[in-house]
């Protein structure tokens, strides 16, 4: 796989596969360089892959930041609570049976 760091028009990365021989990785940048396409599109184009890095961090960031904003205005998670998920989607996420079920087995 060739990793395709960053091209600019869609123009661009259109022609990368066509010029250099290999299976090509799409890196769907953050930084606003590089032009918003669907996935489908990315394999018209000619990548067999395209990544997505820091994107759930982009809206973890802005999450954080607006409940921390609504519990400074409000003094409470009230008006924010929604935003925010269930305890046991948490849990869930990380397989916390699992764990606890380990840590059963080989308690002393």
């Amino acid at each position: 796989m060739l990793f395709v760091e960053a091209g600019g028009s869609i123009q661009e990365f259109e022609e990368i596969p066509k010029i250099i021989p290999g299976d090509h990785v799409f890196n769907m940048s953050a930084s606003g360089k590089v032009p918003v396409v669907a996935a489908d599109e990315v394999g018209r184009l000619g990548y067999k892959l395209m990544i997505l890095p820091n994107f759930a961090t982009l809206a973890t960031i802005k999450a954080v930041k607006q409940v921390y904003e609504g519990i400074a205005k409000d003094g409470s998670i009230r008006n924010v609570q929604y935003l925010c998920a269930r305890f046991s989607e948490f849990t869930d996420l990380g397989d916390l049976d699992a764990f606890e079920a380990v840590e059963e087995r080989f308690s002393v």
